[in-house]
């Protein structure tokens, strides 16, 4: 089956600590007094997950015992795409270290939009994007971002398009530099940009 746990005014997901596998999505959306998901740490595989619009989720730290994401949704708010992990508009986000036990490629795309990371720290175990579906990976609007060296075990083919937009002090694309391919390139709008050498590794689009 699948969560969806949306515009609620609770502080936690307190019941849920018995969770250990949905079949396909996880959706934590739109909840303005959310401050933890400390209750989802029984879980251990879901198809996907999105965490949109929390206004006070400083962290996913709960989701330390997911291992396995093997599906993709295909609309987030609008946003069309078969996002697997989709992290975006969480206002005083600061780590997505939660997901530091994901691992393998995933089968559908990767965004994180509109937080207030430093770094992707957390995603050094995903290898792969899009592995069954045509996806993207999307890495925008995200105004204290430095770093995307997390990113740097991902390799392969992006048959979506790689979007890093944006992203206003990112001095660079360090961590892409595994990616051989993709069916598009969107760098653009990161105004402290200083360097393309993490896009070295694209032979073709």
């Amino acid at each position: 089956g699948m969560l969806w746990f949306a515009g609620n005014p609770t502080v936690s997901l307190h019941g849920l600590e018995n969770l250990h596998h949905v079949k396909y999505d996880i959706t934590v959306e739109a909840n303005p007094a959310l401050e933890s998901l400390a209750c989802l740490s029984g879980l251990k595989r879901l198809g996907s997950l999105i965490v949109r619009s929390n206004p006070k989720l400083a962290s996913l730290d709960g989701l330390e015992g997911v291992e396995v994401v093997d599906d993709s949704v295909s609309n987030v708010g609008g946003r069309i795409g078969n996002w697997s992990i989709y992290v975006g508009d969480n206002a005083a986000l600061m780590s997505i270290a939660g997901l530091r036990n994901v691992q393998g490629a995933l089968p559908g795309g990767l965004a994180i939009e509109a937080n207030e990371l430093v770094s992707l720290d957390g995603l050094q175990k995903v290898t792969g994007i899009g592995k069954t579906h045509v996806a993207d990976l999307a890495i925008s609007r995200n105004p204290r971002l430095t770093s995307l060296a997390a990113l740097g075990n991902i390799s392969g083919e992006v048959r979506g398009a790689i979007v890093v937009s944006g992203n206003t002090v990112l001095p660079s694309l360090h961590g892409l530099d595994g990616i051989n391919a993709s069916g598009r390139v969107d760098v653009s709008f990161n105004t402290h940009l200083q360097t393309l050498a993490g896009l070295g590794g694209i032979q073709r689009l």
